[in-house]
């Protein structure tokens, strides 16, 4: 019986018992966007940043990732939001709405606008007796994409990933590459060879 208990935790150590629970709600229409997005600004808002004590570091590496993410579709060139933030007069993007930023964008040169807002990004150890562990990872934000010519919504979705592993051993790049994961297979549609 010990040896059985033994073996069963062996391969609980090795392999890990897992759970995952995703979200993904995604409404919007990304035909006739093929052809690239053009001229795009990149908003992103981190709702973790103020709170979490490595909050300003995993922001910026979130910011950056989303940005060279976007930049890497095809026929899209990311610029820089000043023009697009000053058009706005001031006011916060994220309390000026969809046609507000779509004419703010115009006004600036810009053909579409990214804005991401990642309400979690965490990773947790919790430890308990018997000597056990488990590790989980998390994330979850809303992604829109507004055509400012002609002011449409391409796409809207709110997305979430809970991992838990039992005997796991991960760390923040599985985060980062699993958050860079989700995102890629949402904007799958616009990665789509182009006619140009």
């Amino acid at each position: 019986m010990k040896k059985v208990c033994l073996l069963l935790l062996l391969v609980a150590l090795a392999g890990g018992c897992a759970r995952t629970t995703a979200t993904s709600l995604v409404t919007g229409n990304t035909a006739g966007q093929s052809l690239g997005l053009g001229k795009t600004v990149v908003l992103t808002w981190c709702g973790f940043e103020p709170t979490d004590k490595g909050g300003s570091e995993k922001a910026a590496r979130l910011r950056g990732l989303i940005a060279t993410h976007f930049a890497g579709l095809p026929g899209t060139e990311v610029t820089d939001a000043g023009p697009l933030v000053a058009a706005l007069g001031g006011r916060d993007w994220r309390d000026a709405s969809d046609m507000e930023l779509a004419a703010a964008a115009r006004a600036s040169g810009v053909d579409s606008v990214a804005l991401v807002e990642v309400a979690t990004l965490v990773g947790r150890l919790y430890l308990s007796l018997p000597p056990t562990w488990s590790v989980e990872t998390s994330f979850a934000y809303q992604a829109r994409l507004l055509d400012a010519r002609s002011g449409s919504l391409v796409l809207s979705a709110l997305r979430g990933r809970d991992v838990t592993v039992a005997f796991g051993l991960s760390g923040r790049e599985v985060l980062y590459k699993d958050f860079a994961a989700d995102l890629a297979e949402l904007t799958q549609p616009l990665a789509q060879p182009t006619d140009k």
